[in-house]
């Protein structure tokens, strides 16, 4: 199991640190609560419970995090009925005054990009306390339990209620989820039903992610925790993508610096499954994918010859337009936030009008689906052919974690991992798909 600040060197670096979770559910940690309780015994009990979640944050994200000390941010951000201004400002005070961590301000952190927040990080007595081996592994255990939270979350806020209050946590059993979000979710292509879902991401966690440490070949210090706990994230139109939340994560690392990954101190490799969604799209219509490449066949077609450059924008405007409600917000994301790439298929003469009728002549029976805002499902999709990925995986003794529409091993299974990617594909669509080694 990878352990919590196994390294006396820092795994983070100034002003990337993790924001907090402040919805995590502290009832599952009772040897955390009861360290709180005996320490604040006079406090009021939402101030008690305020100081747990910041302990829990800071054991999930190697000592570190982000919070907020401002007024404001409060306001304008949903929150519980007990992580108020005040008890989460009483109780980072407290935290200080008990010298269990530092305080410090201002420091511009990745999740919070727009400004400037405070940081909480642990001190020796924090680790003296809260850093034995039965509380590190009651953490570790009970983290499997925010992917229920998390999840009813986003159903409750969907049926018209904000923020997460006392009503939510009444309601919290696996037998109530089951009967609301899978009902919810039914006609959203989850097939095996939300249950199944929550008890596969819970088995992936204990025996499979739990067994993985990260790190990189080229000695490099990062924020990116070397412990892996993910969870399936859905929204009310499907989803259901594999993440690490509240945890500086390898899902955000740069692919030149996911090179370098190490999986308990091997090197590793990516499997990727090629155009993934337009598969999938295709699966909708029961057909094959006439083409290997989907996206460098329409640069064919607007160009006459292969661009590389080219494609990569295409693909990125394809994926866009399949997620769009219309022609018209498409191309409105391109033009503001990928100006330099839409500069380059002026200096082409491309216009988006030509790239969707390119679209229509390569594939003619899925141009429908362009402008149809569908991506959500095909998320879904592609999260749950993943999962059952992940989980022969598991059954097989391979260790290995999802990226997007990818897998990343340790190098030396990416033969069997592809076979596996290929053999799971099929079974949920009957279609073929072409799936590629990084390295090849």
């Amino acid at each position: 199991m990878a352990e919590l600040f196994e390294s006396k060197e820092e795994n983070y670096q100034p002003y990337t640190q993790n924001f907090y979770n402040p919805f995590i559910w502290t009832k599952n940690y009772s040897k955390v609560n009861g360290i709180v309780e005996v320490l604040l015994k006079l406090e009021k009990s939402r101030v008690r419970r305020n100081v747990s979640m910041y302990v829990v944050n800071l054991i999930l994200n190697n000592g570190k995090v982000a919070v907020s000390r401002s007024k404001g941010w409060f306001n304008n951000h949903p929150n519980s009925r007990w992580h108020t201004y005040r008890s989460a400002i009483k109780s980072q005070d407290l935290l200080q005054e008990l010298g269990f961590v530092k305080i410090s301000r201002g420091y511009r952190t990745a999740g919070f990009s727009k400004g400037f927040s405070s940081t909480l990080e642990v001190t020796d007595k924090f680790k003296v306390v809260f850093l034995k081996e039965d509380i590190k592994k009651e953490i570790i255990s009970s983290r499997l339990e925010v992917d229920v939270s998390n999840l009813y979350d986003i159903l409750v806020d969907s049926n018209g209620y904000k923020g997460v209050g006392s009503d939510r946590e009444k309601a919290i059993s696996m037998d109530n989820i089951g009967k609301e979000i899978t009902t919810a979710l039914q006609s959203h292509f989850l097939k095996k039903g939300l249950e199944d879902a929550l008890r596969n991401m819970s088995k992936l966690n204990t025996e499979l992610f739990s067994k993985i440490t990260l790190g990189f070949d080229d000695g490099r210090v990062t924020n990116t925790i070397s412990n892996v706990y993910l969870t399936r994230i859905f929204k009310e139109d499907g989803c259901g993508r594999i993440y690490q939340q509240y945890a500086s994560s390898y899902q955000q690392l740069p692919k030149e610096d996911r090179k370098h990954l190490t999986i308990n101190g091997l090197k590793t490799v990516e499997v990727d499954y090629s155009n993934l969604h337009i598969n999938l799209l295709y699966h909708k219509v029961d057909k094959d994918n006439p083409v290997e490449d989907s996206y460098m066949a329409i640069v064919k077609v607007l160009l006459g010859k292969p661009d590389p450059e080219i494609r990569e924008i295409i693909k990125l405007y394809i994926i866009i337009a399949i997620n769009a409600k219309n022609f018209r917000s498409s191309v409105s994301a391109m033009n503001l936030k990928h100006s330099k790439m839409v500069r380059k298929l002026k200096e082409k003469n491309i216009k988006f009008k030509d790239i969707i009728n390119a679209f229509g002549k390569v594939h003619p029976d899925i141009q429908k689906f362009l402008n149809s805002n569908i991506s959500f499902e095909l998320m879904l999709k592609d999260s749950t052919i993943l999962e059952n990925v992940l989980l022969r995986l598991n059954k097989e003794g391979i260790l290995g974690l999802p990226l997007h529409d990818s897998i990343i091993c340790q190098k030396g299974f990416e033969r069997r991992v592809k076979e596996i990617m290929i053999e799971e594909y099929k079974n949920y669509t009957r279609l073929s798909i072409t799936v590629k080694i990084s390295a090849e």
